[in-house]
């Protein structure tokens, strides 16, 4: 659904792999945007990312910032 915000609980029944993906579609789409709407993205990609990485062991997180 185009234009829609993803549930939350979809979200968090979704794979490491499936959110990967779903990541790499919204890269791939955002020049079909207008500004403002890149901007909203940007957020809902930070909200994403950080319930991604509250997933992952400290262990993950501390060797991807080296």
């Amino acid at each position: 659904a185009f234009g829609k915000r993803l549930d939350a609980v979809l979200l968090d029944k979704m794979t490491e792999q499936q959110l990967g993906q779903l990541y790499e579609l919204r890269k791939e789409t955002k020049g079909l945007q207008t500004p403002q709407e890149l901007e909203e993205l940007a957020k809902e990609e930070a909200e994403l990312l950080k319930s991604v990485a509250a997933t992952l062991p400290a262990s993950a997180l501390s060797s991807a910032a080296s």
